[in-house]
């Protein structure tokens, strides 16, 4: 979904639900006895007519419209109807509505109202409602009715078009009417709800929280050890190594264990759960190459630009894999030449553990599956966390890195039952590594969580990938988009036709301002990957197209299950307690 600056609500069955039981009570006072029976009869049908016949409401030509039926509803009734029903309707406000107001305006957005019946009945049930309050403009019945054009005009004003979105819950009113205006439209119905809007648009500005994330965690530890560091530490985090004094530092991170992935695979008694210290966020992306940059550098994705799993390598000229520095589209993932001296160049930054050894008389060091040193195997990655925390008196700062849960989930489905038993295995050898260990401090985290995939196969859509002058790159859930000159308009007229009710769509401008990949001193290639437009996903839906993968579940998106992660701490002084 866009960033729209204007919104146009229908009211009934979209922001209220309104109660019309009194408003017979009035009709039976006002409407001539030998009427009333017919009168309650056709009303409505009446009505529904008058609508497809008139451009808009008023009471002489409804009068005369009733009349023309053998119905007596003078002018002076329908004035009456309108205060009567202002006043007695009772209305339900739909969840999410008052959130929804509420945030739209405290972010600088228009609320506008549009209604086919009359303003002396909405206002007041507006009021009522505590709604009024949030609304920028009414357009009514005696202006123009829906679906009519001069109706959504009027609505629309001088705001451009592709800055105003309808939300309403009728097709024939309100998409026909967005439609035929060249606005977009979100219908409301059993599957698409007014709270599930506010939590896609306010999901816009909750793609990470950059003072509570992987990044503060990093610039934590290296504050304890007495190395350079460029961003907010975490307060909590600062004070319990103050106060434990550890000799070692353990950060263990697993691939994937995001918090609801934890939450659904233990129960509350388990050794993870019990020392889960709180949540914390992944940066944005909430992937595992700018997740994991970022723990080990202490730096935001905007400042590494190690941005996500395939990046546009402008000197180059093509996309690649990021870690491997092969391209997108070779199946061998064999590096190149120019790509890996562009990485070395551009993607490459001193770790924790560097400025650690570098910068201070403590040690660092890094325990992984894929460098010189690497482990072989789980068993071999603990005997090697351990042996490195017993191995001298220094004050010691220890990373550990594994692919699992990760790589299961990606590639299976129904294996709850294996994820289980891997995180289970996890907590053990973590729990083992503690028991054997003294003045140490063990943080388990993860890069981010996972999201259950449904494709979007990008070469179903031929008109789209035309717009396009290179591949798209960073995430299929955190997805740019390259586009050829002159046809942005055409672009943006086909991913809304396409993929807005999944994704949530910014121009670069839009993603720089906003500051999603957090702040700091951007990385010289930044703007040079970013593209022209990214679109971050809010469903379960994945952009698939030459080089991607097609996996069972990911992350990337803006989702909690993909966002959240935890932060676990474990003092090993306390095992046993």
């Amino acid at each position: 979904m866009r960033n729209y600056k204007k919104y146009i609500f229908d009211i009934d069955y979209t922001i209220l639900i309104p109660d019309w039981s009194k408003e017979d009570d009035y009709f039976k006072k006002c409407i001539p006895l030998d009427e009333q029976e017919k009168f309650f009869e056709i009303k409505q049908d009446i009505l529904n007519k008058y609508e497809l016949e008139f451009p808009r409401y008023d009471t002489k030509t409804l009068s005369d419209f009733f009349k023309s039926y053998g119905l007596t509803v003078t002018e002076d009734v329908i004035n009456g109807w309108m205060i009567h029903n202002g006043e007695t309707i009772i209305d339900e406000v739909v969840d999410g509505v008052k959130d929804l107001f509420k945030y739209l305006k405290d972010n600088g957005k228009e609320i506008v109202i549009l209604t086919s019946w009359f303003s002396g009945t909405q206002i007041p049930r507006l009021k009522r409602a505590g709604l009024y309050e949030y609304i920028d403009k009414i357009v009514a019945g005696e202006d123009a009715m829906k679906p009519d054009l001069e109706s959504f005009e009027l609505a629309i004003g001088d705001t451009p078009k592709s800055d105003c979105i309808m939300i309403g819950d009728s097709i024939r009113s309100d998409k026909t009417g967005a439609d035929n205006a060249g606005i977009d439209s979100f219908i409301i119905d059993k599957t698409h709800t007014i709270r599930d809007l506010y939590n896609i648009i306010k999901g816009d500005t909750l793609v990470a929280d950059y003072n509570n994330c992987l990044t503060n965690l990093a610039c934590s530890i290296s504050k304890y050890f007495g190395c350079s560091y460029t961003h907010n530490t975490l307060d909590y985090v600062d004070k319990l190594l103050e106060e434990k004094k550890p000799k070692n530092v353990i950060t263990i991170l697993f691939d994937g264990m995001g918090s609801y992935i934890l939450d659904k695979h233990l129960d509350k008694d388990s050794f993870f759960i019990k020392n889960k210290f709180k949540d914390i966020t992944s940066v944005f992306p909430a992937t595992t190459v700018a997740a994991t940059t970022s723990i080990r550098t202490g730096l935001n994705p905007v400042e590494t630009g190690m941005l996500g799993w395939t990046l546009y390598f402008d000197e180059c000229k093509d996309t690649f894999v990021t870690f491997f520095g092969s391209k997108k589209t070779d199946e061998t993932f064999t590096p190149t030449e120019d790509a890996k001296e562009y990485i070395k160049k551009y993607l490459s930054h001193k770790e924790v553990t560097s400025r650690i050894n570098e910068e201070t008389n403590n040690k660092g060091f890094n325990v992984m599956p894929f460098n010189n040193d690497a482990y072989t195997d789980l068993d071999d990655m603990f005997n090697k966390i351990e042996k490195l925390a017993n191995s001298s008196d220094d004050k010691k700062y220890i990373y550990a890195y594994n692919d699992e849960p990760d790589h299961t989930l990606h590639e299976y489905t129904d294996c709850d039952q294996y994820v289980t038993e891997l995180i289970k295995i996890r907590e053990k050898k973590v729990s083992e590594l503690a028991s054997k260990l003294k003045d140490t401090l063990i943080f388990v985290i993860a890069d981010h969580g996972h999201l259950e995939e449904e494709d979007f196969l990008l070469s179903e859509y031929p008109d789209f990938l035309e717009c396009l002058k290179e591949l798209p790159s960073i995430e299929p859930r955190a997805t740019n988009f390259f586009v050829k000159e002159g046809m942005n308009k055409r672009f943006e007229e086909l991913f809304n036709k396409y993929f807005s009710k999944y994704y949530n769509l910014y121009t670069k401008e839009e993603v720089i301002n906003n500051k999603f990949f957090g702040d700091g001193e951007e990385n010289a290639k930044f703007r040079s990957e970013l593209g022209d437009y990214l679109a971050i996903s809010h469903s379960k839906k994945a952009f698939v197209y030459n080089g991607d993968s097609r996996l069972k579940s990911h992350h990337a998106g803006n989702s909690k299950e993909e966002v959240i992660i935890p932060l676990i701490v474990i003092d090993t002084n306390r095992i046993g307690e």
